[in-house]
């Protein structure tokens, strides 16, 4: 009898085959920079979406979102993170001050209308949310460049120390 794969494990299983040899360069395999940005764009057009990919150590596409002021001394920006390694999507708010010295992660409901679109968008192309608690899950066997330890956020989307 076949088991059931649980899409975790799926993407589990992607992560180990895309690292067997080395950490992926998206400049080598040419990644598309700008892949689902004008999309993402048109899905808020009141909305300022900024494109912040760079594949220095980053195996995604990186999105900023930032809804119209709420607060006049505040900035709200959604990130939106859609990795190449697997159909794998994060979100995640930050608040920062107007002159963008310092920020905070804050919860989602400070910009909810902003996360419900952007996970209906990675939704729709059959992106799988990563949740929190999977996010810092290890994988063994795999190596990164910057960091010692290889978590799934880190395979998925950034490698930092």
């Amino acid at each position: 009898m076949k088991q059931h794969v649980t899409p975790l494990e799926r993407i589990l299983t992607q992560v180990k085959t895309a690292f067997a040899k080395s950490p992926p360069s998206g400049f080598l395999l040419q990644w598309d920079r700008s892949r689902f940005f004008q999309e993402l764009a048109q899905a808020f057009p009141e909305y300022k979406v900024t494109n912040h990919t760079d594949f220095n150590y980053s195996f995604c596409n990186s999105y900023e979102i930032e809804p119209p002021p709420i607060v006049s001394n505040r900035v709200h920006v959604v990130t939106l993170k859609m990795s190449f390694i697997a159909d794998a999507f994060s979100l995640h708010v930050t608040e920062y001050t107007l002159d963008r010295r310092r920020g905070r992660v804050v919860s989602e409901q400070t910009c909810q209308a902003a996360i419900d679109i952007a996970r209906a968008f990675a939704r729709e192309r059959r992106f799988v949310e990563i949740a929190r608690k999977d996010d810092g899950l290890r994988i063994d066997g795999v190596s990164l460049e910057l960091s010692e330890v290889a978590t799934l956020g880190k395979c998925l989307f950034d490698d930092f120390e």
